[in-house]
């Protein structure tokens, strides 16, 4: 009897496998081929070219009271802000332009800023090719700055674009100092569906070849 057990064992141990690595191929087939855009700010160029996508650009413009590019090191005090290398203070009131994306579909936008109360508090808005303003909401905290009382935080935004579209995040009258910014694509239902289309021979499968190995 061990021989038997150990054989479909081994048998059901490999459908596991083969339907793993089915939904990954899936997967693959029914999700877009775009990755996502991070423009890092690890140089002062101004404007910052993007990483995932040729021609993307991220333009600070520094408003009143902002300090601009700082290196974030060890002997750039007091704008050494935990493990950021790299970073805007793009003052009140100053923005950020995003631009030449060449995209098309929803897309949500990371935005990972410094807060430190009473100064730094947030309120980073977004417009839309200079549309209405709406507010990024928190999402969590990525790193705290001790021994400084602020903490490094990601902010999101979800928006449609269309190829010729441009992003304006823009500081509060308190000012902002942002470290980076990640675009990636929110997959739409009907592509979710197809996915699932694409898993279900290969579910339907499985499943037979388990009942005949039970039978057995």
């Amino acid at each position: 009897m061990l021989p038997i057990s150990m054989n479909l064992k081994s048998k059901r141990n490999n459908m596991i496998k083969s339907l793993t690595l089915s939904i990954g191929l899936a997967l693959t087939l029914a999700l877009p081929a775009f990755g996502a855009i991070e423009w890092g700010f690890a140089t002062a160029a101004n404007p910052a070219a993007g990483v995932g996508a040729p021609g993307s650009l991220a333009t600070a413009v520094v408003g009143p009271f902002g300090d601009g590019w700082h290196n974030g090191g060890i002997g750039d005090l007091p704008w050494n802000l935990g493990s950021a290398q790299g970073f805007w203070d793009i003052g009140g009131s100053g923005s950020i332009v995003l631009s030449g994306m060449g995209l098309t579909g929803s897309y949500t936008l990371q935005v990972f800023q410094w807060l430190d109360a009473p100064f730094y508090t947030g309120g980073l808005t977004y417009q839309v090719n200079g549309g209405d303003m709406f507010p990024l909401t928190f999402s969590q905290i990525t790193e705290s700055t001790l021994p400084f009382s602020g903490s490094w935080q990601q902010w999101n935004a979800t928006f449609s674009l269309n190829p010729s579209d441009f992003v304006t995040i823009t500081a509060p009258n308190g000012g902002a100092i942002i470290d980076r910014m990640v675009l990636t694509v929110v997959p739409e239902p009907a592509t979710m569906i197809a996915g699932a289309l694409l898993l279900l021979p290969f579910a339907l499968s499985t499943l037979r070849s388990l009942r005949r190995n039970r039978a057995a």
